[in-house]
């Protein structure tokens, strides 16, 4: 059984009761998204002060690290793991494929038009 759940607030939420715990000083970065990685780290995805950079956060110690820039700046959404991959979406309605070695996202299903108006610089 699950006995706790990550939050982007550096706080495990305890299913039992619905509480908050903090544990650790926090990130340098605001984030968004958690994912569970093969490593046993914390995929997100950067905010502010750094831009849409995927990072890696150890949940015992909340070192962050960003593994680098996805390409999407604020445009970058959420992320999500499907058998072992990384994906991402943006405010854009378009999923890209995340290399979690680089941080680089790659288009798999864009809308060309509305990458066009949004954010065309990158890809």
């Amino acid at each position: 059984m699950i006995k706790e759940v990550f939050a982007v607030a550096s706080k495990p939420l305890i299913l039992r009761t619905g509480n908050f715990n903090r544990f650790g000083r926090g990130t340098a970065d605001s984030l968004t998204n958690l994912v569970w990685w093969k490593d046993g780290s914390l995929l997100t995805l950067t905010v502010f002060p750094t831009r849409g950079s995927l990072a890696k956060i150890n949940p015992g110690t909340c070192e962050e690290t960003v593994i680098g820039a996805t390409g999407l700046s604020f445009n970058a959404f959420d992320l999500g793991e499907v058998r072992g991959k990384l994906y991402l979406t943006d405010f854009s309605k378009n999923l890209y494929s995340a290399d979690t070695l680089s941080g680089v996202a790659t288009p798999k299903c864009v809308d060309r038009n509305a990458a066009r108006s949004t954010h065309s610089s990158h890809l």
